[in-house]
């Protein structure tokens, strides 16, 4: 067994507590979610806690030295955005670059400086999950903030495991398995759900806003509820995902957002601006009555 999850934090350590999110949660969620996930996949992995105890750093490290690689899973503080991870002093980052990428691919945030090392006074690593667990390759992820600008989204356990998804595809292509998503059975994927027959033109402002209207507009389009609102989870939003052929969770998150950029000929970057060149383009082609 080469891989071992540690959950950060834990028991009288909540870790940053902000906005309603709390790290130790969520970094228990995701450790519980990585070892699952290649469980499946045939990958071996162990657990520094699975449920919410307090670990001091010896008893942790003392584990974690038994491995060959180990992901310290976290979510920061300080009000920023973004995926950024830090290695040993010691290791070449390569890992570290694959991981931010498939976070990138994902269409989730990532720091301006993703990848980094810290020294201590002395020269050697600063964190102790670096320093004191011996030869493994010890990856600390810091997922996202809990008190910045994705604070509420963090708050939906479906964007949280997209996330930690990225980490599963990311140890796939480390330990050259093939990867296979969550339920995976070897059968033909199914195909997006053909344009409506004889769908109605619309009138929109072409704002780039996702607003009322536009929502509306969308939701007569493929035949849901009309009442111009997106809910958690949404109907519309899972019949836009069956037409864009990605998984329909029913949520307008990264991965559905990138889909629609990427299918609407838009830049892509998973994220909904204020005005969005892909909602501006949406609504061109509600006006027409026709997606593409």
């Amino acid at each position: 067994m080469s891989w071992i999850q540690d959950a950060g934090h834990g028991g009288s350590d909540p870790g940053a507590v902000a906005d309603g999110n709390t790290e130790k949660v969520y970094t228990l969620e995701a450790a519980l979610y990585v070892d699952k996930r290649l469980a499946e996949l045939g990958i071996a992995s162990d657990l520094t806690r699975s449920s919410d105890v307090t670990i001091n750093p010896e008893p942790r490290t003392s584990k974690v030295k038994k491995y060959k690689k180990c992901i310290s899973h976290h979510f920061n503080a300080g009000g920023g955005s973004g995926v950024e991870t830090i290695h040993s002093i010691y290791a070449n980052g390569k890992f570290e670059q694959m991981l931010i990428e498939e976070f990138r691919k994902a269409g989730y945030p990532v720091r301006p400086r993703p990848v980094y090392t810290r020294k201590n006074s002395s020269g050697g690593d600063y964190y102790y999950m670096h320093r004191l667990t011996g030869n493994c390759r010890t990856t600390i992820l810091e997922y996202e903030f809990v008190d910045g600008p994705q604070s509420d989204k963090i708050k939906d356990k479906a964007y949280r495991e997209g996330m930690y998804e990225c980490v599963v595809r990311a140890i796939c292509l480390d330990e050259g398995v093939k990867y296979a998503g969550p339920g995976s059975e070897p059968k033909p994927a199914p195909k997006p759900e053909p344009t409506p027959v004889n769908p109605p033109k619309e009138n929109l402002a072409v704002d780039g806003y996702f607003g009322p209207k536009t929502i509306s507009a969308l939701q007569r389009y493929f035949g849901t509820p009309v009442d111009g609102y997106i809910s958690k989870p949404s109907l519309v939003i899972r019949a836009l995902q069956k037409w864009l052929g990605v998984t329909q969770d029913g949520y307008f998150g990264p991965i559905t957002i990138s889909a629609l950029q990427k299918r609407l000929g838009t830049p892509v970057d998973g994220v909904i601006s204020k005005p969005s060149l892909v909602i501006k383009e949406l609504q061109r082609r509600l006006n027409k009555g026709n997606l593409g």
